[in-house]
């Protein structure tokens, strides 16, 4: 029985004490933090020299209704209070402080403290300063106390913020101090050193919540159009009621985050074509919210390439950090055109940061491989290429093949990547490029590809066979009238992307041997010998060296022989 009893008692021990952290938890949660909708109530300004004193080591009246007890201001010399005096004051007036004689009469969430950089001349301290807070003028009953420990010797003008204690603000379920209490502003100091005024105060200042006026509701302001197109951008505006809300701010959220990108201050940045509903959310309530659908255009899904210049990115002569592009949109952070010739140039910019770019929306299909051309400026720092499934890779790093000023870097070997970054990796330095060209996967690709490696041997030989450009056409009648279009559509480019070194290879094919221009593309005029080869034309000139070294061994030859007969 004895022991059913013991049982019984603790049981309902715990009952207890579990309802009572209810009810404690439950008063935490109604407790809010100090938040901006606080304002000014009063304040203790020693600026105005409401009065004149020069002892340190007593009490005296500060205007109406203060009372300061061991500083003083140098008989109104000073546009300030120094507290703390020389070390025999130190024994009698010690803690220093101000207070209010009369109750303060409102509620009082923050105590803010003005501090003048002559703060803790040397030899100097304190144990603690703060806000002591009492229910009665002789202050002896002490409601809470809000205070710091340390003090560092300020280099300029600082102010320190008191509100209620984290324990007074749960047992209170409140963030203020009751009206009609009493403050003692104090500064407990550690000096024996002789020197006057260890603290010197300009400002002490009592603030009050203001009435908090809820949000009621949040609509986004009509853009114009429900149409986004690729490449553009659009900054959205809401409006908040009531008029007189405490806190209008909101926080902007996007579905689809591969469709726009949203960013904080309301502009949207359409990445690739399809839906999306962009919302804003009250930050004080967040049930209340505005909503508003877009439909995103304009990406081009038929090309199977991009080739990033300067030109193409309508870049200036300056660092940039931002979003650029057209179709396709880039994140450039510390990249300009070089202002002499218009590179690329990625740089170490301290404002800028480290040269990167990546692009925020879809290429229009995975990457087979992205060739990075130095320009003439040079390109000695390290740099890297990652490439993955979402914006801004950073795990999955390419090796490039490097030929000459010719970084290859074949991205199909490691998988199906849509999303890539480059940039530098060296902390000093700047690099210039010429282009950045991004191959794609694709008919059209594929087709560009398979041309290119068919002609590369012939070209260099200087004989592309009839039956070579035969199957060439074939294949290219096959093609769907899209591909077609991806690869009539682009500018012939030796340094660029797959198709455009195709397309630079095809004309020059047509106008050296006189092919069909099954293409269609009106190629006319004298063959450019620069695009012999994939690469460059350094294989065709060996082969030609190596052929005029044959001949010349035979003259030779000949003649010894016709010597020695």
């Amino acid at each position: 029985m004895k022991l059913k009893n013991l049982f019984v008692k603790l049981a309902a021990t715990a009952m207890a004490i579990a309802i009572g952290g209810a009810a404690i938890l439950a008063t935490q949660k109604e407790a809010k933090p100090v938040d901006a909708t606080s304002s000014l109530y009063t304040t203790c300004d020693f600026t105005t020299k409401a009065a004149s004193h020069s002892a340190y080591n007593d009490s005296w009246a500060y205007g109406t209704p203060w009372n300061v007890f061991g500083g003083a201001n140098n008989n109104g010399g000073w546009a300030y209070v120094k507290f703390g005096g020389k070390n025999t004051t130190l024994a009698t007036a010690n803690p220093t402080y101000v207070n209010n004689v009369s109750a303060m009469g409102s509620a009082i969430s923050k105590v803010s403290i003005s501090l003048l950089v002559g703060t803790l001349p040397s030899g100097t301290g304190v144990n603690s300063f703060g806000v002591k807070v009492y229910s009665d003028a002789t202050m002896a009953t002490l409601i809470d106390s809000s205070y710091s420990s340390s003090l560092t010797k300020p280099t300029a003008a600082i102010v320190y913020d008191f509100a209620p204690s984290a324990a007074y603000q749960a047992a209170n379920s409140t963030i203020e101090w009751p009206t009609g209490s009493y403050y003692k502003v104090y500064f407990d100091c550690t000096s024996t050193s002789s020197s006057n005024g260890i603290i010197w105060v300009d400002k002490v200042q009592f603030y009050k919540e203001a009435a908090f006026v809820a949000v009621s509701s949040v609509t986004i302001d009509d853009p114009g159009s429900s149409e986004l197109t690729v490449g553009t951008t659009v900054t959205l505006s809401t409006t908040v009621l009531p008029a007189d809300a405490t806190d209008k701010t909101v926080t902007w959220s996007a579905t689809g985050t591969d469709v726009v990108r949203v960013l904080s201050n309301g502009q949207v940045i359409p990445c690739n074509n399809g839906s999306t509903t962009i919302t804003a959310t009250s930050v004080s309530d967040g049930t209340k919210y505005g909503t508003h659908a877009f439909t995103v255009v304009g990406q081009d899904l038929s090309t199977s390439g991009r080739t990033v210049t300067t030109t193409s990115l309508g870049l200036l002569a300056t660092y940039v950090n931002g979003y650029y592009g057209s179709g396709t949109v880039f994140s450039l952070r510390g990249v300009m055109a070089k202002s002499v010739n218009g590179e690329l140039q990625f740089g170490n910019n301290a404002a800028a940061g480290q040269g990167l770019m990546y692009n925020v929306s879809s290429l229009g299909s995975k990457i087979d491989s992205i060739v990075v051309t130095n320009g003439a400026s040079g390109a000695t720092v390290a740099s890297a290429l990652y490439v993955g499934t979402s914006v801004n890779p950073s795990s999955t790093i390419v090796t490039p093949v490097v030929n000459g000023t010719v970084s290859t870097y074949d991205v199909s070997s490691l998988g199906d990547y849509g999303y890539f970054s480059f940039g530098l990796t060296g902390t000093s330095g700047t690099n210039y490029y010429d282009s950045i060209a991004i191959n794609l996967y694709g008919d059209a690709n594929t087709y560009a590809k398979g041309f290119l490696s068919s002609t590369d041997s012939e070209c260099s030989a200087l004989s592309v066979s009839t039956a070579t450009w035969s199957s060439l056409q074939s294949s290219f009648g096959s093609l769907s009238s899209d591909a077609k279009t991806a690869i009539t559509g682009v500018t012939a480019n030796s340094s660029g992307t797959n198709i455009q070194k195709a397309i630079a290879r095809y004309n020059f094919v047509v106008q050296k041997y006189g092919y069909t221009d099954f293409m269609g593309l009106g190629v006319g005029g004298s063959a450019n010998e620069k695009v012999l080869t994939t690469e460059n034309s350094s294989s065709a000139i060996a082969a030609i060296a190596a052929m005029l070294g044959l001949a010349v061994c035979g003259v030779v030859l000949l003649r010894r022989k016709k010597q020695v007969q």
